[in-house]
């Protein structure tokens, strides 16, 4: 049986869900449950994701075969979302029982003043677990929409690493921030989810049980759900522009109505300089392999720059556990602070930057020209041209002038869509440098 998904690849999560509610019910149950829970999850109906799930373990237990049992089992335990948020539910209701839990952490750390919030036109952004820095900054630009249109701000987040802390420092139009952050482990998101407070309880519960008593003091407040987390559960109501996810959604204006979101940072007395800002990613994380790029590809292309252009400074921005090039400033080792690389981004007369946080910062904070190399699509993309699932993770606006994506082939040496985790890919070919300085040459 063919199963319709084109809602769901295009990042259209709320149509599928209505589709498969109304017209997916020939498809076995298990399936149409599993695709209902995935698209909830995606859109950020992770409340409605959790009683999916819960449905899927019921269904379980009275499983005709022992195939759909295997099914359904696998479905449940290799959601990490679904089976957190089971166990948010109940810890959230045990210590809502408790009159002094946190109480004096309450009074000092996570108070907001009802007489400020409740009596105007307020938004308040609760997110835990996962941030990431690009996630971030992305999250910023919604946010900054939101106050554009008159509301006050509140953001509940985690600023649980330098990074961070330093961002929000420049966005000073934010009316509130209550820091979420409890443990110093928060700061590695990969296993942050599992972390367990001092109270016994996981953490991220814990946070939940926070954002839900600064939200019971300001009940006429919009919330505005950026992200899985938190659950909210009961709360759904509530809830403005439920059913996004801000990657799509912000694709989505782009390729609808070449709408960009806010910039996060005034840029109007920059003065521009003989100036190239690059970002080459070497994170070594789980993808590597399809987003790191090789040092000496990025020493070839900065030479081929500096020769080009041998009266403008290069600067290389990153962190110090990137290899050191020769040819630039390898600004990447001075530990500089969010607000100075900022400063560089604005000041350059041309970004390039890879699959990365700072190509999604660039058109967040400035007005400079924008080339990215090495890219990679989101996995749902089957098609190269502008619609929502390539343009998701691209840098997005006007100054964007080129993106040059991966060339990825298979053991055949067809050539593939260059999807993240492609698994048909057996060798990945960067642009030619050839190519990226043509598209210089027209800036410059």
């Amino acid at each position: 049986m063919e199963y319709n998904l084109n809602f769901y690849k295009n990042g259209e999560y709320d149509k599928q869900i209505k589709y498969l509610q109304e017209e997916g019910k020939e498809w076995p149950e298990h399936i149409r449950l599993y695709w209902i829970m995935q698209s909830q999850l995606k859109g950020n109906r992770t409340p409605e994701a959790v009683y999916t799930g819960l449905l899927m373990m019921q269904n379980m237990l009275f499983a005709r075969t022992q195939e759909e049992m295997q099914a359904y089992h696998g479905m449940i335990v290799s959601n990490h979302v679904l089976q957190t948020g089971i166990r948010v539910m109940r810890e959230v209701a045990e210590m809502s029982k408790d009159p002094n839990f946190l109480q004096k952490d309450w009074s000092e750390k996570y108070y907001v003043d009802p007489k400020i919030y409740d009596y105007c036109d307020t938004a308040v952004f609760p997110v835990i677990w996962p941030v990431a820095y690009g996630d971030t900054i992305v999250m910023l630009q919604n946010i900054k929409k939101w106050k554009d249109n008159g509301y006050r701000t509140v953001v509940l987040y985690p600023l649980n690493r330098p990074d961070l802390k330093q961002l929000f420092e420049c966005c000073p139009w934010i009316d509130k921030v209550v820091d979420l952050t409890l443990l110093e482990a928060e700061s590695n998101r990969n296993t942050s989810i599992g972390l367990i407070h001092s109270s016994g309880y996981l953490n991220v519960s814990v946070q939940e049980y926070i954002i839900r008593c600064i939200l019971k003091l300001i009940p006429k407040a919009k919330i505005v759900k950026l992200r899985y987390l938190p659950f909210l559960f009961g709360m759904e109501d509530q809830i403005e522009e439920i059913g996004k996810r801000i990657w799509e959604e912000r694709a989505r204006l782009w390729v609808e109505n070449k709408e960009e979101l806010p910039k996060i940072v005034d840029f109007k007395n920059i003065v521009k300089k003989k100036q190239i800002a690059v970002h080459f990613r070497e994170g070594k994380y789980g993808d590597s392999e399809a987003r790191d790029i090789n040092p000496n590809y990025s020493q070839d292309l900065i030479s081929e720059l500096k020769k080009e252009y041998p009266d403008y400074e290069i600067i290389r921005l990153g962190d110090s556990s990137m290899t050191l090039l020769a040819n630039c400033r390898n600004a990447s080792h001075e530990d500089l602070t969010v607000a100075e690389q900022i400063k560089i981004i604005q000041e350059s007369e041309l970004f390039i930057g890879s699959h990365s946080a700072p190509q999604i910062l660039t058109p967040a904070v400035s007005d400079t020209p924008i080339i990215c190399i090495c890219y990679t699509a989101q996995e749902t993309t089957d098609s190269m041209d502008e619609n929502i699932p390539r343009v998701t993770y691209e840098p997005i606006g006007n100054q964007v002038k080129a993106i040059f994506y991966q060339n990825m082939f298979d053991k055949e040496k067809n050539k593939l869509i260059p999807t993240q985790n492609n698994p048909d890919r057996d060798k990945i070919e960067y642009p030619e440098i050839s190519d990226i300085m043509k598209k210089v040459k027209e800036i410059l």
